[in-house]
């Protein structure tokens, strides 16, 4: 999902959004950006997306134990 497909669901209303976020809110590096296409950028777009995934897959799992350790 990128960012127009995020305000395209809001455009229905605040239940269809509910806690819906953008997989980047939680890359420390850039919060809220595309995971841009790996394809148009050679084999160093796919490094690029790679470390951005690794990163933002960390955040995530530090957010969902802060929410455990509440």
């Amino acid at each position: 999902m990128d960012g127009q497909n995020l305000r395209d669901i809001a455009e229905l209303g605040p239940a269809e959004t509910g806690r819906l976020l953008m997989f980047r809110a939680f890359d420390p590096e850039e919060p809220d950006a595309d995971v841009p296409d790996p394809y148009y950028g050679g084999d160093e777009g796919f490094h690029e997306v790679l470390a951005m995934v690794e990163r933002t897959c960390d955040g995530i799992v530090d957010a969902l134990r802060r929410l455990r350790l509440g």
